[in-house]
C-alpha cells in the first residue's frame, strides 16, 4: 500500500506488514491547482522506488489523484503492471469541468486513461454511469463497497453528548458524514427549519455528526434560523463514535446531494438504524424505499419534509434485526475482497 497522505488513523486495521506499506506525506495534493504541480515529481519517485522493490504486477489506485499519477507513471517509466482504477465518487457532478485548467487536465488525463488503463472498478452503478460519460471504461465491474462488521454500543454516544451538555430527546435525529457541500446539510435545515421549530428541544433535535469544512458556515445559519436549541454540530469524531451516534439514533437522514455510494447508510444498516435518505448517486442501490429504509426525491424539500414529519409524528422504526440481516447478506468486506480478488486476478 502506497499512501500520499500521512492521515492513516485506519491503516492499523489493515494488519500489513510495515514493508509493505509506504506514507508519503503529500497532504492537500490536489490534480486542479497549479501550485501543487511541484508534488507531482515527488510522487512518481515514491510510486517508482516503491514498485521497484516488491514484485507488482497489479495496482489498483483509489481516486481521482491516484488514477492520474499512476497513469502518469505508466506514460513516464513505461511499466507492465496492470492498472486498476478503483472509483469510489460522483466525480463529474461533484466537480464539475468548469475551469480551464480543470478542462485541459481532464483532456490529459482521458488521453492517458485511453492508452493505460487496463481495468476500473466502481463502487455503484451511479458511478459507473457518471465515468462512463467521461471516460473510455476497459474491463469494467460494479462491486458494491463495504466495510468491517462491527456494532457498537450507544454508551459512548450518550456520554459524549453528557460531556457536551446536550440532553437526549424523544426524537434522537443523527446526520452523519462529514460537513460539506455536497452532503446537503444546508438543504436539510432550509426544508425542516418551519417544522423543527413547532416542537420543543426536549421532543425533537438533530445532531450532525462528523465536523468538516462547514462547520462555521452551518453554525452561522443555524443561529440565524434560531434553531440552536433544536441542532448540534460535533467536531470530528472517530469511526467507532460516529458508530455509536448512528446505534442511538431513532432515525438517521442523509440528505446528500451527490453521493457516489454512501458508507454512512451502510454503517446504519449494520447498527439497525432506520434510514431516511436522498435518492440520489448510489444510495438507492443499498435503500429500498419502505422495506429497510426510506427515500426522498434528492433537493426535494416538500418530498423530505413529508416523510420526516410522517416518521416524527409515528415514531416509525424498521426491526434493528432484519437491517443488520441485510447488511450482513449484501456488505460484509470478507464478500467485497473476494471480489475484488477474483477480478483483478
Amino acid at each position: 500500500m502506497l499512501v500520499l497522505s500521512n492521515h492513516v488513523q485506519l491503516l492499523d486495521n489493515l494488519k500489513l506488514p510495515k514493508r509493505n506499506v509506504r506514507i508519503l506525506t503529500l497532504d492537500n495534493f490536489t490534480t486542479t491547482r497549479l501550485k501543487h504541480l511541484t508534488k507531482y515529481p515527488q510522487a512518481l519517485k515514491g510510486i517508482q522506488d516503491f514498485i521497484g522493490s516488491h514484485s507488482i504486477t497489479r495496482v489498483i489506485a483509489v481516486l481521482p489523484l491516484c488514477h492520474n499519477l499512476v497513469r502518469l507513471h505508466q506514460f513516464l517509466y513505461k511499466t507492465n503492471y496492470k492498472p486498476w482504477c478503483y472509483h469510489k465518487s460522483m466525480q463529474y457532478e461533484a466537480t464539475p469541468l468548469n475551469t480551464p485548467l480543470k478542462i485541459i487536465s481532464y483532456r490529459f488525463n482521458k488521453w492517458l486513461s485511453k492508452n493505460y488503463d487496463y481495468g476500473h472498478i466502481f463502487i455503484s452503478e451511479a458511478v459507473k454511469k457518471n465515468i462512463s460519460d467521461h471516460l473510455l471504461i476497459k474491463n469494467g465491474v460494479v462491486i458494491h463497497n463495504a466495510i468491517q462488521k462491527r456494532e457498537v454500543s450507544p454508551a459512548l454516544a450518550h456520554n459524549y453528548l453528557k460531556k457536551e451538555n446536550i440532553e437526549i430527546s424523544d426524537f434522537f435525529v443523527v446526520v452523519p458524514g462529514r460537513l460539506h457541500s455536497a452532503k446537503g446539510h444546508h438543504f436539510l435545515i432550509d426544508s425542516l427549519a418551519k417544522y423543527i421549530h413547532l416542537h420543543s428541544s426536549k421532543a425533537l433535535k438533530l445532531c450532525f455528526v462528523g465536523g468538516g469544512p462547514l462547520k462555521d458556515e452551518l453554525l452561522k445559519t443555524i443561529e440565524n434560523q434560531n434553531l440552536g436549541n433544536h441542532i448540534f454540530i460535533t467536531d470530528y469524531v472517530n469511526n467507532t463514535l460516529m458508530l455509536s451516534f448512528l446505534a442511538l439514533a431513532n432515525l438517521v437522514v442523509i440528505p446528500s446531494i451527490y453521493e457516489g455510494f454512501g458508507n454512512v447508510a451502510i454503517e446504519s444498516l449494520m447498527q439497525g438504524s432506520t434510514i431516511l435518505a436522498s435518492n440520489t448517486g448510489g444510495l438507492p442501490e443499498i435503500i429500498t424505499h419502505r422495506q429497510n429504509g426510506f427515500l426522498f426525491k434528492t433537493k426535494d424539500a416538500s418530498d423530505l419534509k413529508e416523510i420526516f414529519e410522517f416518521l416524527h409524528s409515528s415514531k416509525t422504526t424498521l426491526d434493528k434485526k432484519s437491517l443488520q440481516q441485510d447488511f450482513h447478506h449484501r456488505f460484509t468486506l470478507a464478500s467485497q475482497m473476494k471480489q475484488i480478488i477474483a477480478v483483478i486476478s
